[in-house]
């Protein structure tokens, strides 16, 4: 439900602000990625990735560093929560039950809606698309554990898991933060919306979403850098890759298009 809220709460001011208008090339683009691309996607990595998951609980990861990230006195961060008045801490628990759906879906669908592909793109494929790569090497090697797997102490959260199987594969995927990551391209990437109250708002709700993280006893302070280092690095190579297409394969492709249709003109006169 939070998700839902963020993303419609966004993408409706978006679509309602100032010099902007919903354009039918952007209604359809958007049809044509999230119900043709997203749904096969969605269908190859789930089974993929359960399985990578299963493997990491049965063996563990060839480095199990949770008791040297418990050894850090400074890597934990949630005496925030105890000290913060329950209003914050309603707060960070909407920005980290929303932030890894809404990251995705909000700031794309945007800019799908506005006519904005370019944008839109980059957003994609910045976060979650090009990290669930960038980040299996890392799972790899290294196990972490959350914090209150750690010190057995709750997660401040209350989450409730359908299964011990569920709770598992949650509490391995501790480092880098992929909340932290996705928000960290979607703040640098946001830096570009034309508009500026949604993107003062957008990356306000970003470092929110991060902030988060480590406001409850689950992710560590070295999980927040490593989120960090994986957002930049994933938002220098995706802008690349945008950025070739659009030169290499689009712009000579609509060229290509323009000039056939003008010699057909021409042919028929």
């Amino acid at each position: 439900m939070n998700q839902l809220i963020v993303i419609f709460a966004v993408i409706a001011a978006s679509i309602l602000q100032s010099g902007s208008r919903l354009k039918w090339t952007g209604v359809a683009s958007t049809l044509i990625f999230f119900f043709l691309l997203v749904p096969p996607f969605l269908y190859i990595r789930g089974p993929e990735w359960n399985s990578f998951l299963n493997w990491e609980i049965t063996a563990g990861g060839i480095w199990d560093l949770s008791d040297l990230f418990s050894s850090f006195v400074w890597n934990d961060l949630s005496f925030l929560q105890k000290i913060s008045p329950p209003w914050i801490t309603r707060v960070m628990a909407f920005c980290y039950d929303s932030g890894y759906i809404a990251m995705f879906f909000v700031p794309s669908l945007s800019s799908f809606l506005r006519g904005d592909s370019r944008l839109g793109w980059k957003y994609i494929i910045c976060g979650h698309l090009l990290q669930s790569f960038l980040i299996v090497p890392v799972f790899y090697f290294i196990s972490v554990q959350e914090i209150w797997w750690v010190k057995h102490v709750p997660d401040g959260l209350y989450r409730s898991f359908t299964s011990d199987a569920e709770m598992l594969k949650c509490v391995y995927n501790c480092f880098p933060s992929m909340h932290v990551s996705v928000a960290t391209a979607m703040l640098i990437i946001g830096l570009n919306e034309p508009n500026r109250i949604f993107r003062y708002c957008w990356m306000m709700y970003c470092v929110l979403v991060i902030i988060s993280t480590v406001y409850f006893p689950i992710h560590w302070l070295i999980d927040l850098i490593g989120g960090v280092i994986l957002g930049i690095i994933s938002t220098k190579l995706g802008n690349k890759i945008v950025d070739w297409y659009n030169i290499h394969i689009y712009c000579n492709l609509k060229r290509r298009i323009s000039n056939y249709v003008t010699t057909r003109k021409w042919n028929q006169i």
